[in-house]
């Protein structure tokens, strides 16, 4: 059976993608979740709950009973989704999506804005990074999940939420008015500033390498650097970034070590390493896919990494189809830099850092790039 593994800005991480987030590689599996209901407690439960409240659903009871199971091995990136969503995680992997366009996460007790899309109704709005998210149409989200969350304010496009915002840099709160629109992840862009090649990656798929091929060979005889751009890229398919890795990496150069059921180690396939001085941004929601490349263009090439402290998702996800068409997505593995460190919750400490200000966030501009 063949294994895909996928790098997944979830977190997202505790954090999660509005409009619902970047490419995934999936692996899948046949398994069943069995819960014994004629345990005492869950007896004495639902008695009590029958008597008092209206009976849900055998599918909806079901599924509060997996979320449950799951959430109890406390591992943030180890996700239910119920049949009910499983299109709409589908639909997540191809890049479409429907809803505003912001990236949520959540800490002990607030759910707050990690970023935004570019031309989105969030960016539109004027969301900007960490305000936090107190009401959705009216309802208080203190001490809820970023899953919570996002169930509340993503799709269908064309209908309309109402969002609770404080902002932590201006101290100010304000309902906004947003309406869900269908957006498509922007995968790259790039453009000539002087004798530098910048290229942006918003996020690692099947023809992320191509791309970067690409705009190289347009601007060749142009540039005399390049500045890879991995700000807010949240990851994707690990092969993506192996591919963009070997434009630039000699044939064997180890990109990353995964360490789990089945260790294995992918390196690059290109000719040689470049010439070109190669320098590369990265911010807080750098996260894995990119947290790889960069680990190891920085290692093998000495090429300055830029920012602020990346995000730090080292770990790896397979997703396991379930018996009730339920999806279940778990943590497996963990992997290691070239350099064979082992990053997870800590993230790369940039060569030079560089915080946005309060006035980079107001204005919706950043000062890592005007370095």
């Amino acid at each position: 059976m063949k294994k895909n593994l996928f790098f997944f800005f979830t977190g997202i991480f505790l954090s999660f993608l509005i409009f619902l987030g970047p490419g995934i590689s999936m692996f899948k599996s046949p398994s069943t979740v069995v819960f014994n209901k004629d345990n005492t407690p869950y007896s004495e439960l639902q008695n009590i709950l029958d008597t008092y409240l209206p009976k849900p659903s055998n599918n909806i009871v079901q599924n509060h009973l997996i979320s449950g199971f799951v959430n109890s091995y406390g591992n943030r990136f180890t996700t239910y989704f119920p049949p009910d969503e499983v299109l709409a995680f589908q639909t997540m992997i191809q890049g479409d999506f429907e809803g505003i366009g912001a990236y949520i996460e959540n800490n002990a007790s607030d759910v707050y804005i990690r970023g935004v899309l570019p031309g989105s109704p969030a960016q539109e709005a004027g969301l900007l990074p960490w305000d936090l998210v107190q009401k959705v149409d009216g309802e208080v989200l203190y001490g809820k999940t970023a899953e919570y969350a996002v169930k509340k304010i993503r799709w269908p496009a064309g209908t309309s939420v109402v969002i609770q915002i404080f902002s932590t840099v201006l101290g100010t709160k304000k309902d906004v008015t947003l309406i869900r629109r269908h957006l498509e992840l922007p995968i790259m862009e790039d453009k000539l500033e002087g004798d530098i090649l910048h290229i942006k990656l918003f996020s690692f798929n099947d023809y992320s390498g191509q791309d970067v091929q690409k705009s190289l060979k347009k601007y060749a005889g142009k540039y005399k650097k390049i500045l890879l751009d991995l700000r807010e890229n949240g990851g994707g398919t690990l092969q993506a970034a192996v591919d963009v890795g070997s434009i630039f990496l000699k044939k064997g150069s180890i990109i990353a070590s995964v360490e789990g059921k089945d260790n294995k180690q992918y390196t690059s396939y290109g000719e040689k390493n470049t010439t070109t001085p190669l320098y590369i941004l990265v911010n807080a929601n750098t996260a894995s896919a990119s947290e790889i490349l960069a680990s190891a263009l920085n290692f093998y090439l000495k090429a300055p990494i830029i920012g602020s402290q990346t995000y730090g998702k080292w770990s790896v996800q397979e997703l396991f189809e379930l018996s009730n068409g339920g999806q279940l997505k778990v943590t497996t593995a963990h992997w290691r830099t070239a350099g064979g460190q082992l990053l997870d919750g800590v993230g790369i400490i940039p060569d030079f850092i560089i915080i946005p200000t309060a006035r980079d966030i107001t204005e919706w501009t950043d000062n890592q790039e005007k370095e």
